[in-house]
């Protein structure tokens, strides 16, 4: 066959030509072979000649069939529509020159024609494509009764065509089926869709045929058990319909190729069931929490399985000054029965949250206590198991010098804070995160809670504690503390006529404050506070209970200060505990 050249197959001369059968001659689906495509719905049994008709690509205008209708009303005009359903170019439709002057029309791969009982003949014709494909291919007849316009689908025409190209071997590979579902009601119908699951290699289209291990029970939509993949749609459906009660196979098969998922389909007398309302439960992560804070609803539907739609459920608040949520809906569905909704506290006071969904009962409102967020501060911060002092914004830590040089300033400070801590944005774990506390250099931590936050200047300030002569040191002391205070400097007891000194270097502008006490002999044995070697204050005596004091001095200039605590002992005898003690050390810059 020239393959540029289109040969025009009639269906009635290649005809399908349509006639009306004698009063009797088609009963019982039989008319010299004819096979039923249905029945018209005022009346009238449509009749093709063979189940399955031949078409010859290379014979133009062979006889292919007809199409007769047995008891048409008289006053009745039936419109029929043939369309491919198959993604093939070798069968198509287009109008050709004809016999009948009601010539038949193609529109869009669609041809029509119309017959009435006085006219029962019409003719449809259909293309033989250059470079066409042997096989079998099925056509759809629709149709349009008037006056009513009663229209309907009767079963599908199936051909051979032989005398064109033969068909190219399909690349085997494997095709996969899936089913909308695995049980229906009688007189309602599942989709079974295919997928090619490698398409790269395919030449020419797949033929998937379904095949029902029962037809009585479940049977292809309309007769049309096939359906085709290319290269272009590598996914193609299958209807099957509910016929009675039971249950069948569908087994699918399409040369060259693998198709799993065969499966097993429950046919019921009954419809499936309406979807029944019922209850989602309501969980809540807490029923208190702090302005800035933030808690979880948790929705969980009941009876799941009946869901055929998105349930959306919406949370509201009853003061959304108090209590309040960016997104107050979720959905939940057959597949994710959970969702979730959070709320965030706004103000301090009480909010009730409520919930709804249309058709469904939720459990569990629950009324919600939004307590004012707690400002953002420090309670604790140490170093190496100094402690600090916290004085407002500013955090002084002592430190003895030669435990900062073994660790090389780079060290890990321990804290409780109310809110999150950060380091230039960096949050920082309390223990873990290690910072560079140079001498004298303020580390500037910041405290965020509830939408606040506050700034600390911690400076660390080396001291030496006199560890050089270990009988005149000073070291750290629990147990004599003033309120307020977890650890104090306590002096050694000095020899007759000795002492014992403790010194650091704080540089100014500042001021400069601290706790003191002391257990000596009066007016003999002091404490001293000096600045630059110059002594600005001294404290004696013996007091039951110990009798702590706070002292203040300005560092003026902006230079650094020599700081010094000194017992001094005379060379009497001593009175009291013969030491003296300085907790709570703290440096404010000026600004």
């Amino acid at each position: 066959m020239n393959r540029n050249i289109v040969k025009y197959l009639t269906l009635a001369a290649l005809p399908i030509a349509f006639m009306a059968c004698s009063s009797g001659s088609c009963d019982n689906g039989s008319n010299g072979g004819a096979v039923s495509l249905g029945t018209l719905p005022g009346g009238g049994n449509v009749m093709v000649s063979s189940g399955d008709i031949p078409v010859n690509a290379n014979a133009s205008g062979s006889s292919v069939g007809t199409l007769t209708v047995n008891g048409l009303p008289s006053g009745e005009t039936v419109t029929f529509v043939m369309s491919n359903p198959q993604a093939n170019p070798s069968l198509v439709f287009a109008p050709k020159n004809s016999s009948n002057a009601k010539a038949s029309k193609a529109v869009d791969n669609v041809s029509r024609c119309t017959i009435t009982a006085q006219s029962p003949t019409c003719t449809i014709k259909e293309d033989v494509s250059a470079g066409a494909y042997n096989g079998n291919y099925v056509a759809n007849l629709a149709y349009v009764v008037e006056p009513g316009s009663a229209t309907g689908t009767l079963n599908p025409i199936k051909y051979t065509l032989s005398g064109g190209t033969p068909a190219p071997t399909p690349v085997p590979g494997m095709i996969s089926m899936s089913l909308s579902a695995e049980s229906v009601a009688v007189g309602s119908t599942i989709t079974a869709t295919y997928t090619l699951e490698d398409a790269s290699g395919l030449t020419a289209p797949v033929v998937v045929t379904a095949t029902s291990s029962a037809e009585s029970i479940l049977s292809a939509y309309n007769g049309n058990n096939q359906c085709s993949l290319t290269l272009a749609n590598p996914t193609c459906t299958i209807t099957e319909s509910g016929i009675s009660a039971g249950t069948a196979v569908i087994s699918s098969a399409a040369t060259g190729y693998t198709i799993a998922d065969s499966n097993t389909i429950t046919v019921n007398n009954q419809p499936a069931p309406t979807p029944v309302p019922g209850t989602i439960t309501a969980t809540y992560s807490a029923e208190s929490m702090n302005v800035g804070e933030s808690i979880v609803v948790t929705y969980t539907l009941a009876n799941s399985q009946y869901v055929t739609t998105p349930v959306t459920v919406v949370a509201t608040s009853s003061v959304e000054s108090v209590l309040d949520s960016a997104s107050p809906s979720c959905r939940v569905t057959t597949a994710s029965p959970t969702c979730t909704v959070t709320e965030s506290g706004i103000s301090a006071g009480t909010a009730t949250i409520s919930s709804a969904a249309t058709g469904y009962t939720i459990a569990n409102s629950n009324t919600i206590t939004v307590a004012a967020a707690q400002p953002p501060s420090f309670n604790s911060f140490s170093i190496l198991g100094y402690n600090g002092t916290i004085n407002e914004s500013n955090i002084t830590v002592l430190v003895p010098t030669e435990s900062m040089s073994q660790y090389a300033n780079m060290v890990a400070a321990t804290f409780t804070a109310v809110g999150t801590v950060k380091i230039n944005g960096i949050v920082q774990t309390s223990g873990v995160t290690t910072n560079d506390f140079e001498p004298n250099q303020y580390v500037t931590y910041t405290v965020t809670n509830g939408g606040i936050t506050e700034s600390y200047n911690v400076l660390v300030i080396p001291v030496d504690t006199g560890r050089r002569n270990p009988d005149r040191s000073w070291y750290i002391e629990s147990s004599i503390v003033p309120t307020g205070d977890l650890q104090a400097w306590q002096a050694m007891s000095p020899r007759n006529g000795q002492n014992t000194t403790m010194d650091m270097v704080i540089y100014g502008p500042g001021t400069l404050t601290f706790n003191w006490a002391v257990s000596s002999k009066e007016n003999y044995d002091f404490l001293y506070f000096r600045v630059n070697n110059t002594r600005e204050s001294g404290i004696s005596g013996v007091t039951d209970p110990l009798a702590w004091s706070s002292y203040s001095y300005t560092l003026a200039n902006n230079e650094s200060y020599l700081i010094t605590f000194k017992y001094s002992r005379d060379v009497n005898t001593k009175e009291g505990m013969d030491t003296g003690w300085v907790s709570g050390v703290s440096f404010t810059p000026s600004n």
